[in-house]
């Protein structure tokens, strides 16, 4: 469907690959949803089931995958479809502003053509629009302003004649009802089977704000008690965002994300540490299957300095009697 290779946003380097932008769409979201599900897979096979799951844009597929709700297969090519639809229209932009919903209007009406693509916190919005209202409104707000690194305005009327394509793609999914809750910050709930296999869904949820911070809340209020927030996909963003929610409830936030953004197997095995620490129960060795061996140590400069103390026979020696008065 692609045309390309995902390895080219994922894994350049390893893959001995000529790297890909990762802000043109065509790419970079398909490669974001196949290592969030990656990763999220082996986190299942050695951390606790989550009893909710939450997903942050085109996160949410990611997130009704590893959920059990929809097939990992048919969402890779619905997510593909979305992308391709997405790499075809005018360019555009979105930027992630330190502004709540109650400061939003004014900076609608200070720049005409913006529009709110999401909520993430009391202190955090994204706005999107061409890449001249974007380009304007991150010169003048500073360091109050931080541009999205992607070249589409979604969420946004700009990603209108996108949606019939997309609902194309999402008619036939296989749906199922998730493992634990899953909710959508579409609708700011929970969803069922119903809704997920339903292909209005999507084409909605692209074109509609994200409501993450209002979405987040209920979910502390559905699950009624102490929680831990694992974020699965690569960088800390989203751990950001529910640190600056603090949802009633929040105990701990854990991410998978190395301090580079990278997702790696150490990771996740840091995470699982994390989360026992916790009070939850993990299987850490169901990670460790496979190939055991030594393991390579980094190297030390030893200087084989004698540290022996010697005497050098200018200390006169104690008699007995003296040591004994001593």
């Amino acid at each position: 469907i692609l045309g390309d290779d995902l390895r080219r946003v994922c894994c350049p380097s390893a893959a001995g690959v000529v790297p890909a932008d990762a802000d043109d769409p065509l790419l970079g979201l398909p490669a974001l949803f196949a290592t969030t599900v990656a990763a999220g897979r082996l986190w299942l096979r050695g951390g606790p089931r989550p009893d909710a799951w939450i997903g942050h844009s085109s996160g949410e597929y990611a997130a009704a995958v590893l959920s059990g709700a929809l097939e990992a297969v048919e969402t890779m090519r619905l997510v593909a479809r979305r992308a391709r639809a997405l790499s075809t229209l005018e360019p555009g932009g979105m930027a992630r502003v330190r502004r709540g919903a109650e400061s939003i209007p004014d900076l609608l009406d200070r720049f005409p053509g913006l529009e709110i693509a999401a909520q993430n916190s009391p202190r955090s919005s994204v706005l999107a629009g061409s890449t001249a209202v974007i380009t304007r409104l991150v010169d003048e707000l500073g360091d109050d302003a931080t541009r999205v690194r992607i070249s589409v305005p979604g969420h946004s009327t700009h990603v209108v004649s996108a949606m019939p394509e997309l609902r194309d793609a999402a008619s036939g999914l296989t749906a199922h009802d998730p493992r634990g809750l899953l909710y959508s910050c579409l609708t700011a709930g929970p969803v069922a089977a119903e809704q997920v296999g339903d292909p209005e869904h999507w084409a909605d949820h692209l074109r509609g704000s994200v409501r993450f911070d209002e979405t987040l809340a209920r979910i502390a209020d559905d699950l009624g008690g102490a929680f831990t927030v694992v974020d699965l996909g690569p960088g800390s963003v989203l751990a950001s965002l529910t640190r600056e929610c603090a949802p009633t409830g929040l105990q701990r936030i854990v991410t998978l994300a190395d301090d580079d953004g990278g997702l790696r197997r150490s990771g996740v095995l840091r995470a699982l540490g994390q989360v026992y620490v916790a009070g939850h129960d993990v299987r850490p060795e169901d990670l460790l299957t496979g190939r055991r061996g030594a393991h390579p140590l980094p190297r030390y400069p030893f200087d084989r300095t004698r540290a022996w103390a010697e005497p050098d026979g200018t200390t006169p020696a104690a008699s007995p009697s003296e040591l004994r008065r001593r």
